[in-house]
């Protein structure tokens, strides 16, 4: 008697380890695919963040240049 509890005890137990198992597998690949995501934003993010930095880089360079150009042309 004891032997067939034990065998039903077990058989209830690796059920619920095969059920909390794929609880599992679904939650890991949720995540998965979440961080994913996040991390094609982060490369656009990082692309457009780079490309606003070169433009404002680009549009100080030219202000200086106009700026020394307008200093020369007042002073002589």
């Amino acid at each position: 008697m004891t032997d067939d509890g034990t065998k039903y005890a077990l058989e209830a137990h690796l059920k619920e380890c095969e059920l909390r198992y794929q609880i599992f597998e679904e939650k890991l690949d949720n995540l998965n695919s979440h961080q994913e995501r996040i991390n094609k934003h982060t490369f656009e993010l990082r692309q457009m963040m780079t490309w606003f930095m070169g433009a404002a880089a680009s549009f100080a360079a030219i202000s200086i240049i106009l700026g020394i150009i307008y200093l020369t042309v007042e002073i002589f």
